[in-house]
């Protein structure tokens, strides 16, 4: 089964600014980014290709999403260079056909390990993920 209409319209390419909030109630990194979404598979999966920067410092980072028949189950793979050198995170949640949220964990050494939150939706002309 093909993504819905409203996935499967977030792709193209997109600018706008970038908030990473890394502590609940902290002020948020904050730079511009841009992004490439495309339907790979035959239209089975969303992926997201992104830029934006920590400090003037350039960053870069791939999520590749794919829905179960219904679109209401999700399982996806992230990397990026700034939280997951050399490693991918596997994600999963759910979706609408309108909208996706996934999380995933990874070892983040001496500490716990680290998490995130990642959704996707469009409003108001705008790409949120």
């Amino acid at each position: 089964m093909s993504l819905s209409p409203a996935l499967a319209a977030l792709a193209g390419r997109w600018s706008g600014d970038n908030a990473v909030w890394l502590e609940p109630g902290a002020d948020p990194l904050r730079s511009s980014a841009s992004a490439e979404v495309s339907l790979e598979a035959e239209g089975q999966a969303l992926r997201m290709r992104y830029l934006w920067a920590d400090g003037g410092k350039p960053q870069s980072g791939t999520l590749l999403l794919v829905g179960d028949a219904t679109l209401t189950a999700w399982a996806g793979a992230w990397t990026d260079s700034w939280h997951l050198a050399h490693q991918l995170m596997d994600c999963r949640g759910s979706g609408d056909g309108n909208s996706v949220s996934v999380r995933g964990t990874y070892a983040a050494p001496p500490g716990p390990d680290w998490g995130w939150r990642l959704a996707t939706y469009r409003r108001l002309g705008r790409l949120y993920f």
